[in-house]
């Protein structure tokens, strides 16, 4: 299986080729960037008093009001798919390539940092604020901000992991 997205008349690849390197490279940085999102969440930011984040909650509401489906192992499952293979794949498949293509200069960290942002603006700006109703941001109290952090971490992980098994795949 091979992506054929090619930059216009260079001949070189835009997007990587969706071959078992890149697949283990989705898989590996989602299941780093989820440990590191689990220990921030439910460790470190309840040890330091800003309580335990639960994004399944969110999930299960968000689920409830799209399909009617109220059972939370459904809710667990949609959030450990997205945190394992969507928020990766998006990393790995499109902005990474895209942005190392099109903006060389900027670090692989501010990229990995902003996409992390990105998906703390899609929780809980368009899943919390824009589906559910619920005020944007959650009204910038502590669990918006933990969630941030938490977030811009992943967004980290994912990148770090994406960076040294490209690294390693060069050398």
């Amino acid at each position: 299986m091979t992506n054929t997205a090619e930059a216009a008349g260079s001949g070189q690849r835009l997007l990587p080729a969706l071959n078992l390197q890149t697949l283990l490279t989705v898989l590996l940085a989602g299941v780093v960037s989820l440990v590191v999102w689990e220990i921030w969440a439910r460790g470190i930011s309840p040890a330091i008093g800003y309580g335990e984040l639960r994004p399944t909650d969110l999930a299960t509401a968000v689920l409830s009001k799209l399909f009617g489906v109220t059972d939370k192992s459904v809710a667990h499952i949609a959030h450990y798919l997205t945190g394992l293979v969507a928020y990766p794949a998006a990393y790995v498949l499109a902005v990474r390539p895209l942005t190392q293509r099109l903006l060389p200069f900027v670090p692989w960290w501010i990229v990995a940092a902003i996409f992390g942002v990105g998906t703390f603006v899609f929780a809980l700006y368009v899943m919390a604020h824009l589906v559910m109703g619920w005020a944007p941001f959650l009204g910038w109290g502590t669990v918006a901000q933990t969630s941030l952090v938490g977030h811009t971490l992943l967004g980290l992980a994912l990148g770090a992991t994406a960076h040294w098994r490209t690294r390693r795949q060069i050398s």
